[in-house]
């Protein structure tokens, strides 16, 4: 049998390859535990094939139990320091390990920002905007007023300054810059910071679903909806949702959104986050012993102390013990927030449905 496994793992077609250690891992076959650990010193396809082979691998080395849902940074941080590993692997997981990982030192990201690689660049700004780190905001500075770094590195600092009300000064330039993207980027994070007043548009309801499919059925800019996707302020849709491996993991991931939903079903989601709600995402209206009334989503992982654990709008968790809640009643609004469309622009939005619908990852 290992004969037949080893034949598959060879094969040209990843599909078959991808097959052969779906079924290894599954049968959890431990004398093939080094045959899949090669396929990494092979082709690397996409994302989702590296994923897999390292899902399988954490899988055989681990004790006999439940899979995680989620690999651990462990796995990730190891990649990163396999000097055997190409900069497009490095980039890889670099994207998957947690923003604020202890391996993840300013001087590191800086030197996986002076790579040669441009997706290795991209994912260490992006890493350093996600950081909660207040010493990155000088580099991220740094990185923005550098007229020799590409536009989308420039765009990714400055929009991630969004997280600061200490730039007023420094985005005020930006927003002159030469440069369109980085001037727009610029102005956008200024409106987002009430430091620039909002130009008003004439917006339909929410509830016109017609009016809005309209307005955002031109194409729209799907680097800049992702920077969206991620500002600390504005959408904040990474505080719940995860894409293309970063951000939260309280709501739905949104990586693959646009494989079962249109770009139609893509704006409704946006603008009626309660028209439509999976069952497991099902948020919940609790009123606890000291009077307050909260809704929240049910996390489903242990607690501390036998206390169930939730989470709010805002991505905050907490948890309550079972004798603290007085009432519990199935929410129909959902704690996705709504009015977006208040908040932002229309082309801010058509950008965000974008970056949803085309499915970059």
């Amino acid at each position: 049998t290992d004969v037949i496994f080893q034949q598959w793992l060879r094969n040209e077609r990843a599909n078959v390859r991808l097959y052969a250690v779906r079924w290894i891992a599954d049968e959890r076959i431990q004398s093939l535990r080094d045959d899949i650990a090669n396929l990494l010193d092979g082709e690397i396809p996409n994302a989702n094939y590296y994923l897999q082979v390292l899902s399988a691998l954490e899988w055989l080395d681990g004790e006999p139990k439940h899979r995680r849902s989620t690999l651990s940074d462990g796995l990730f941080v190891r990649e990163l320091k396999n000097k055997a590993r190409s900069a497009e692997l490095h980039a890889l997981a670099l994207r998957m390990v947690s923003p604020n990982n202890k391996f993840l030192t300013l001087d590191r990201l800086k030197t996986y920002l002076q790579a040669d690689h441009k997706s290795l660049r991209l994912e260490a700004i992006r890493t350093l905007g996600l950081q909660s780190n207040p010493e990155r905001l000088d580099l991220l500075l740094e990185m923005a007023k550098d007229p020799s770094q590409s536009e989308q590195i420039r765009a990714q600092a400055v929009s991630s300054l969004a997280a600061s009300e200490k730039v007023n000064n420094e985005l005020a330039e930006l927003a002159n810059d030469q440069n369109e993207v980085v001037a727009q980027e610029a102005k956008r994070v200024r409106r987002l910071l009430g430091i620039e007043s909002v130009e008003e548009e004439k917006k339909p309801a929410a509830s016109n679903l017609a009016a809005w499919n309209e307005l955002l059925s031109e194409q729209g800019n799907a680097e800049a909806g992702r920077r969206l996707f991620y500002s600390a302020k504005g959408a904040r849709c990474a505080v719940c949702h995860q894409h293309g491996g970063r951000g939260g993991n309280i709501g739905p991931d949104l990586t693959r959104i646009h494989q079962s939903n249109s770009r139609e079903q893509i704006i409704a989601s946006i603008l009626q986050p309660s028209r439509e709600m999976a069952p497991h995402y099902q948020p919940w209206k609790l009123l606890t012993d000291d009077g307050l009334t909260r809704v929240a989503l049910r996390l489903h992982k242990a607690g501390d102390g036998g206390k169930e654990i939730y989470a709010d709008a805002e991505g905050k968790q907490f948890g309550l013990r079972g004798e603290e809640i007085e009432l519990r009643e199935a929410s129909e609004v959902s704690i996705m927030p709504s009015g977006l469309e208040k908040t932002v622009s229309i082309a801010q939005l058509r950008d965000l449905v974008e970056f949803l619908a085309a499915g970059d990852e």
